[in-house]
């Protein structure tokens, strides 16, 4: 097939492991490329296999596949016809991301791929492997979450939009999260969307501005992965102004080689590195150089 070059999104994130936990994210990565092999595991109506986990030169890679098992679409030309694919009774589609965790910064480089899935479904399969919770946060410019959480900044409106939460220990326990995840069970919602905004004309001074735990949860939610928009205006001696905690998360694009309608991994693990390169300097302000890291 023809080669040609596409643009892909590097998105990165830092792992998360229950307080009590013995183990680090770099450990439990290097176990899985020890592994002759890995187990697959389904989560909801979907399969997942890790693939090629290799560790070399201080970085453990590998890619997170999906498979597509039922309600499998046509193959067909435009103004054609259609035809059943062609796969095996155990067989379905596949889509992967690729992945590349840096174990001197702890961060994880991850191909973002729309058709296949988010970096909360790696957190899931690592959790059903190792038994314990294991969670990924999304990397936000060093300014953005500390200029949300300045407790001299109002909030005067938030906007967010996430995808339900199915655990619910995505969130700290207090009764705002918990009213919240509350309303989405008993509505059976998949997705909701929030607005709450203050009324700065109004008589009685305290609608004139968001309580403080409305920032927490914009800042939990945006950290659970979960989030696609994540807005809140704040007030700072009088001038308003918009954060946007998911416009803000730190990303890199880069050139990928594709075969055909498939990337050439090796071109895409080129790419995963040269995103962790291009926002090495970014990264070492946001968590410190990696040889003057406080642990």
């Amino acid at each position: 097939m023809e080669e040609k070059t596409k643009q892909v999104n590097v998105d990165f994130f830092t792992g998360r492991l229950d307080e009590e936990s013995d183990r680090t994210i770099e450990g439990a990565l290097a176990e899985l490329a020890a592994m002759s092999s890995i187990r697959a595991v389904w989560l909801g109506s979907h399969r997942y296999e890790l693939r090629n986990v290799k560790r070399q030169g201080g970085f453990v890679r590998g890619a997170l596949a999906k498979f597509r098992l039922d309600d499998l679409p046509h193959a067909g030309r435009v103004g054609g016809a259609e035809r059943e694919l062609d796969l095996a009774d155990d067989e379905g589609l596949l889509e992967k991301n690729h992945f590349l965790f840096d174990e001197r910064r702890k961060v994880l480089a991850f191909q973002r791929n729309g058709n296949a899935s988010r970096v909360g479904q790696l957190g899931k399969y690592l959790t059903e492997l190792f038994g314990e919770t294991i969670e990924f946060d999304p990397v936000v410019q060093k300014d953005a979450l500390a200029r949300l959480m300045k407790g001299d900044l109002e909030a005067r409106v938030m906007e967010l939009s996430f995808a339900r939460p199915t655990n619910a220990d995505v969130f700290p326990e207090n009764d705002f999260n918990e009213d919240i995840l509350k309303v989405l069970g008993k509505s059976g919602a998949a997705r909701a969307q929030i607005r709450l905004s203050s009324d700065k004309r109004a008589v009685d001074d305290t609608w004139h501005h968001l309580n403080s735990v409305v920032k927490d949860f914009a800042r939990d939610i945006t950290r659970s992965g979960l989030a696609t928009t994540a807005r809140v205006t704040v007030d700072d001696d009088g001038i308003e102004y918009p954060i946007d905690l998911i416009a803000d998360r730190v990303v890199s694009i880069q050139n990928v080689k594709f075969n055909g309608r498939y990337p050439v991994e090796k071109d895409m693990y080129r790419a995963l590195n040269d995103g962790l390169d291009e926002q090495r300097d970014v990264l070492d302000e946001i968590f410190g150089p990696p040889d003057r890291r406080l642990r």
